[in-house]
């Protein structure tokens, strides 16, 4: 992806086109604004953006009837199939509002064969998954519509996607560079959340686990120190010719400083840590 400064830059540099910021605020979930003084055209694109933006059926209803009763066909194509912001404000009003797909299958047709138009045949079809898509709009498109369906899958598609288009603010295609954008956005929030709930759920059963093992250890620990006392105590008992012996050398261990507490507290964490190994765990970032 483009260092955030370029994109911020970029944000800036379209700041004073009233067609790019509402199809920002569309794709964003934001307010959209409708300038004054419009042509049919751009009346009913920010009807629609605004239509879906508020809910209102009956507003994109109104500019829906305005923009299909034109028929253009490969031989009059009219200006308006080429708008990509448009078509596909189109395609995901019809979709919301649950209207009918002839009349813009019928558009889609007769535009240019490109990626884009590739991807808004296979919108009106459901096919989100072709590798001829543009992922990141499939994704502004689902984040409309259909958030639910925007699978991992979908989404590491598109994060290469974008990431490996360095220069998109410089190909002069807004409508790719904002949907890039917005489908950027989206794939980071969700991994946050997703990687967020996975690390805490981590942390907390490691943190169960760790308190669990210490429990067992010390348990253990305590019965290999008492059944090691009492196999000192019954060899003392049966072989009574060692046990002076024995006790000059707890003797003069006591007084070069090394006493029982000493060796407990050295090993103890030691056999702790080999417990939990013996469970699996071992975690490389703690000493």
């Amino acid at each position: 992806m483009v260092p955030l400064e370029n994109r911020s830059a970029y944000l800036q540099s379209i700041g004073d086109n009233a067609v790019l910021m509402a199809f920002n605020n569309l794709l964003s979930k934001q307010k959209v604004i409708q300038p004054q003084d419009l042509n049919e055209i751009d009346t009913i694109y920010y009807g629609i953006v605004e239509s879906i933006s508020t809910n209102s059926v009956s507003s994109f209803d109104i500019h829906y009837k305005a923009i299909s009763r034109r028929t253009p066909t490969k031989d009059s194509i009219s200006p308006f199939v080429h708008n990509d912001y448009l078509i596909f404000a189109i395609i995901a009003g019809i979709s919301k509002f649950n209207y009918s797909k002839d009349w813009i299958t019928q558009i889609v047709g007769i535009r240019p064969r490109n990626a884009t138009t590739i991807t808004f045949e296979n919108i009106i079809t459901g096919n989100y998954y072709s590798k001829s898509n543009i992922a990141a709009v499939i994704i502004a498109f689902l984040n409309l519509n259909n958030q639910a369906t925007i699978s991992k899958e979908l989404q590491d598609d598109a994060y290469q996607e974008i990431t490996q288009s360095i220069s998109v603010f410089d190909q002069g295609n807004d409508f790719i560079a904002l949907c890039f954008l917005k489908a950027y956005d989206s794939i980071v929030i969700s991994r946050e959340m997703i990687d967020t709930r996975q690390y805490n759920w981590l942390i907390n059963f490691e943190t169960k686990f760790i308190g669990r093992t210490k429990v067992i250890s010390t348990i253990l620990y305590n019965l290999l120190l008492i059944s090691l006392i009492f196999g000192i105590y019954k060899t003392l008992n049966r072989f009574p010719e060692i046990k002076q012996g024995f006790a000059d050398a707890v003797t003069i261990v006591g007084l070069i400083g090394i006493t029982i507490t000493n060796f407990t507290t050295s090993i103890k964490p030691a056999f702790e840590k080999m417990i939990q190994k013996l469970f699996g765990y071992s975690n490389p970032y703690k000493p």
